[in-house]
């Protein structure tokens, strides 16, 4: 992992994380909802 990788995650995700549901952490994070869809096209 990068450290610019590692940072984002840090600042984004699990910073946030520890004060804030899942679903606003992945929305501010990513700019979307979870979405399966990205988890399945990785499958095929």
């Amino acid at each position: 992992m990068s450290e610019v990788s590692g940072r984002y995650l840090l600042e984004a995700v699990f910073g946030p994380g520890a004060r804030d549901d899942w679903q606003s952490t992945v929305l501010r994070a990513t700019g979307e909802k979870l979405n399966p869809d990205y988890f399945v096209r990785s499958l095929s």
